[in-house]
C-alpha cells in the first residue's frame, strides 16, 4: 500500500486511485438514484385502488416486488 508522503511525491499514482474512488461515488449516487426512483413507483402504486392495480396486472401483495423489479440483482 502507498503511503500518503509517497502520494504527494508521485502525483502520477494519485491520478487513478482519484478517478477509482470518483467512479465509486458517481456508481453509488446512481443506483441510490434508481432505489428512489423505484420507492416513488412503489408508493404510487400503493395509493391505486385494487381495480387500477388488476388493471395493471399487479397484485396488490407484489406492490414492492414490480416497483424493484429491474433494480434488484442489477
Amino acid at each position: 500500500m502507498i503511503n500518503e508522503n509517497e502520494t504527494r511525491s508521485r502525483p502520477a499514482l494519485a491520478l487513478p486511485r482519484l478517478r477509482a474512488a470518483a467512479r465509486r461515488v458517481a456508481e453509488l449516487l446512481a443506483d441510490s438514484s434508481q432505489s428512489m426512483r423505484c420507492a416513488r413507483e412503489a408508493e404510487r402504486l400503493q395509493r391505486m385502488s385494487d381495480v387500477e392495480l388488476y388493471r395493471l396486472g399487479v397484485r396488490r401483495q407484489d406492490i414492492v416486488r414490480h416497483a424493484f423489479a429491474g433494480h434488484v440483482g442489477h
